[in-house]
């Protein structure tokens, strides 16, 4: 028997490949010999760069932005294996709410932009 497990996150709790291994224990407690496929999906919110590199090879780096109040804060983005590809990732966990966050996030995601340009 083969089973997809493919969850997306559980926000606030788990990511989307959190989810599918933690799935795939449960169901490997029922059934030992099912084989079982991981696809972890996103929808563009949290866990996408990482259902992304879990799918393909890549590398994760980390950038200094600066945060919605100018404060620097890290932010993390991937390159893919082709090199070409990039896949940005702004983690509003370290960030604090705002009511019009937008401004300041695509002044952040232009220094992210600005650090590819470089690697």
């Amino acid at each position: 028997m083969k089973i997809v497990i493919a969850p997306a996150a559980f926000k606030g709790s788990l990511s989307p490949l959190q989810a599918s291994r933690a799935m795939e224990l449960g169901v490997r407690s029922v059934l030992p010999q099912a084989e079982t496929i991981l696809a972890p999906v996103a929808d563009g919110g949290d866990g996408t760069m990482e259902a992304i590199l879990y799918a393909q090879k890549g590398e994760t780096h980390q950038t200094t932005v600066s945060g919605p109040l100018g404060s620097p804060v890290t932010a993390s983005w991937a390159m893919l294996e082709d090199g070409e590809t990039a896949v940005p990732s702004f983690d509003t966990k370290e960030q604090p709410v705002l009511y019009f966050p937008y401004a300041k996030l695509a002044y952040a995601e232009g220094y992210k932009c600005r650090s590819l340009d470089r690697a």
